[in-house]
């Protein structure tokens, strides 16, 4: 007589025990692929943490303005701009140059400061490139601003005018 033979009781469960198995490649991938599954997933995560700081900042009162979002007024001969932000005494913005576009030259109400994101222009007859930064004080005369080619300017800037018109009948 044979005796009975004991069983143990599974750890796993079948089902999951497949899965695990069948997730597992029959050899390891190449170390090209290997690399970019792990790319991959490195971006993927990066997404998700870049997103779950941004919810976490907005709580914190942080305001996002998306490169599509916003509103392009005109604002000179071939000139839109696009305020970011402004809390009446400072102004936040971009300025979009058109090939030939130009601001004719004014005086300073405020303080202003500029920087060169993208293409060339000249201010009063000195050029400026990508990187470019520009402190134009407060009482002072701002040269006729002149893009060929076009450009984009980021500005922060002294916000006593409230809307298009008033900026525009200021120069």
């Amino acid at each position: 007589m044979t005796k009975p033979r004991k069983t143990v009781p599974a750890v796993l469960p079948d089902k999951l025990v497949a899965d695990i198995l069948m997730a597992i490649p029959a050899k390891a991938p190449p170390a090209k692929r290997a690399a970019a599954m792990k790319r991959d997933l490195m971006s993927r995560v990066a997404v998700q943490v870049n997103e779950r700081a941004a919810i976490e900042a907005a709580a914190d009162g942080m305001r996002i303005v998306r490169a599509n979002e916003g509103r392009w007024i005109n604002f000179a001969d071939s000139v839109a701009m696009k305020v970011l932000h402004d809390d009446g005494e400072t102004r936040t913005w971009l300025a979009r140059f058109q090939p030939g576009g130009k601001i004719p030259a004014h005086m300073q109400s405020g303080d202003e400061e500029a920087i060169i994101l993208e293409g060339w222009c000249t201010v009063g007859g000195i050029t400026f490139r990508k990187g470019d930064y520009q402190l134009v004080p407060k009482g002072s005369r701002h040269g006729e601003i002149i893009s060929p080619e076009g450009c984009l300017i980021f500005v922060r800037s002294h916000s006593e005018k409230r809307n298009a018109a008033e900026l525009t009948a200021a120069r």
